[in-house]
């Protein structure tokens, strides 16, 4: 008997579900190892849209040949929306990436693809190249050198890279922000917003700058500077501040920025997260992380006139719920407690097929158990989907290593979409139970 409950609990522990999901990872903030660098620029943002693997990518695009022998050339790579038609052009995104050096090649980290994808799910072009920013040697001419070519290369090569060259946005991170300056001091009207995260914005107190730099350039290539000179003609400007940054003077010259734009009336949006680590977007996986992301989506669709995407169809949607679904079941198998944990809610509340109410820190534990006698295999899903809820049923059957039926019940999720990802929120099993034989 002890075995049979064993496996109807694994069995019903598939069932179960969550809305507000929190990081896991969070919890073991004290005991978790340290990243290392490459870790953390290439874990992909924490924001989600469908659409995003089916980008249309031209890779490797030579935008600038260096001056130097030794310098590798610089590269460009153009990330377009999977349904842009033939000679269709659309408004692009231009993701400046911190201090690096081009020998370090950042287009091709993940966080910048990751953003990249993520525009042209959205309907815009996403455009990530490497530039000659460094640190601790900054190279802050050199790079704006090799930003200002890269602009011109998608306005003169615009048609051929689907690129509307008058509409175009700038977003910056980290010591990026410099680079908006170019845009802040010539004001052209192709440039109609300016998307900086965790981005210095005054450089004039930065250590490293002021040691690499003379001080005109330092000044030159503070966005504060331009305040001063007719704020109210500045292109638009939306601000994501980590309230945890730990960058020296970052967060102090992303606030004198703002203190100084507000008195001088300048069109400004500002999001603040206050958990947020410097690089939050790929790095604290949270409902405020992905709340700022999508709603800087929305500014430069705003800015940018962009159409709003298309919603998916209902058919499409269903799809990809059963997609979930199975990739759900295969992390199961596989004890990916990280796809579960972001796929359940923290305040989850489920009914197995045996009857037991289950939340969440029971779940997980039961998903962490192993029973290499028993195989579970789902089956007979249908998806249905209302809007921005949806109803997932299915069939799910336990057998024995020689194949002898074990167990066999239906089960049924409810999902609701928040900020363009589906999370469960309800679940329920239910047993089927075998048909009695009748004797003659």
């Amino acid at each position: 008997m002890k075995i049979k409950r064993k496996i109807f609990l694994i069995a019903a522990a598939i069932l179960f579900i969550n809305t507000f999901w929190q990081d896991a990872r969070a919890q073991d903030k004290q005991t978790a190892p340290r990243k290392s660098m490459a870790e953390i620029v290439n874990a992909p943002v924490v924001y989600k849209l469908p659409g995003t693997e089916r980008a249309a990518v031209k890779k490797d695009l030579n935008y600038k040949s260096t001056e130097t022998a030794t310098a590798p050339p610089l590269k460009m790579d153009v990330y377009s929306p999977p349904d842009a038609a033939k000679n269709e052009k659309r408004p692009a995104i231009i993701f400046i990436h911190g201090g690096a050096g081009a020998e370090y090649n950042p287009k091709n980290w993940g966080i910048y693809v990751s953003w990249a994808k993520l525009a042209a799910a959205s309907g815009f072009v996403g455009i990530t190249f490497t530039h000659r920013l460094a640190f601790p040697k900054t190279l802050v001419t050199e790079a704006a050198a090799d930003v200002t070519d890269a602009i011109n290369y998608v306005r003169a090569n615009g048609d051929a890279l689907g690129v509307d060259k008058d509409r175009l946005c700038l977003a910056s991170y980290s010591a990026g922000g410099p680079m908006l300056s170019l845009a802040m001091r010539e004001k052209p009207e192709y440039v109609r917003c300016l998307v900086a995260f965790y981005s210095f914005l005054d450089i004039q107190q930065s250590k490293a700058h002021r040691e690499n730099e003379t001080p005109e350039t330092v000044k030159k290539f503070s966005p504060i500077t331009y305040l001063d000179e007719n704020a109210a003609k500045l292109p638009p400007v939306f601000i994501a501040r980590a309230g945890l940054d730990e960058i020296p003077t970052m967060n102090d010259s992303i606030d004198r920025f703002i203190r100084e734009a507000l008195s001088k009336n300048a069109n400004l949006e500002v999001m603040n997260h206050p958990a947020g680590v410097h690089g939050f977007d790929n790095q604290t996986d949270d409902e405020r992380s992905r709340e700022i992301i999508g709603r800087a989506l929305e500014f430069m669709r705003k800015n940018l006139d962009a159409p709003a995407v298309p919603e998916k169809s209902a058919i499409d949607e269903a799809q990809e719920l059963l997609v979930i679904e199975q990739k759900r079941s295969a992390a199961i198998v596989k004890h990916d407690m990280d796809f579960l944990n972001k796929l359940y809610a923290d305040d989850f509340q489920g009914i197995t097929a045996t009857g037991y109410q289950v939340d969440k820190a029971r779940l997980m534990e039961v998903f962490k158990l192993d029973d290499p006698n028993t195989k579970f295999t789902i089956d007979e899903m249908q998806a249905r989907v209302f809007e921005n809820t949806a109803v997932v049923t299915g069939r799910l059957t336990g057998k024995s290593a020689a194949g002898e039926l074990i167990s066999q019940s239906k089960f049924i999720h409810v999902y609701t979409r928040q900020n363009g990802q589906w999370r469960i929120i309800a679940g329920q099993g239910t047993p089927v139970r075998a048909a009695a034989t009748t004797r003659k």
